[in-house]
Order: C-alpha cells, then structure tokens, then sequence
C-alpha cells in the first residue's frame, strides 16, 4: 500500500492532475468492516470499495490480485490505457502512466460540410 499511498498523495499535490485523476480501490470478497480494518492498518489514504459479490472482479476476467488498471474517459466511453498484473514496484512508474495517458489528445474527425442533411 505504500506506493499506491505515494501515487496518491503526488495525485493529490500536483494542480496538473488534482480532479482529473480518481484514486480507488476495489477490495474482492471482503465486508465493510475488514475493509474498515484494512485501511487502518494499511493507512490507506485513497477511497475502498467493496465487492463483496466478485461482481467487478468477475467483470474484468478473474484476475489475480493485486490487480491494477488505468481507465480514462473520453468523448466514445472508457479506455483502458494500462494494466498490471502484481505489485507495482515503484510511484513513479504509475505517475508516468497517468501522466502520459492525460497528455494524449484524441483527434475526432469533424463532419463534412459536404454531408447529406448541411444546410449551408
């Protein structure tokens, strides 16, 4: 939990990514209250959701945990930009993802002004 802290916390401190970047966490099969449990002993800083169920975890094939992935939103619904299998070793690595996902522009061709239905 350290380094999703760390990517956290340098999410939060940097004015480039603060509200555009969503930090959660998606605990498979436990309660409320071991996720309660989890998070103090961890101190973990980011938002704890739970999927008691393995709705979620089900959704995205069974992965083993702990599982990682990077979804950005654009005009056509989400992307998945990056996944990672296992621990992750360093913050720097997840920041250079998300900052890298966020300067990619995503070119949407504009309409023909030659299309059927353009009043000029």
């Amino acid at each position: 939990m350290p380094v999703l802290n760390a990517v956290y916390s340098s999410v939060e401190d940097d004015p480039a990514l603060r509200g555009k970047v969503k930090m959660i966490s998606i605990d498979v099969g436990n309660t409320g209250n071991e996720i309660d449990s989890f998070k103090r002993e961890y101190k973990v800083l980011y938002p704890v959701l739970s999927d008691l169920p393995f709705i979620v975890h089900k959704a995205l094939g069974n992965p083993r945990v702990p599982y990682t992935i990077l979804v950005k939103k654009n005009m056509k619904g989400d992307v998945v930009v990056d996944a990672h299998q296992g621990e992750i070793g360093s913050p720097d690595s997840v920041l250079h993802n998300i900052k890298s996902s966020l300067s990619e522009t995503i070119s949407f061709s504009a309409p023909s002004r030659k299309s059927k239905g353009h009043k000029p």
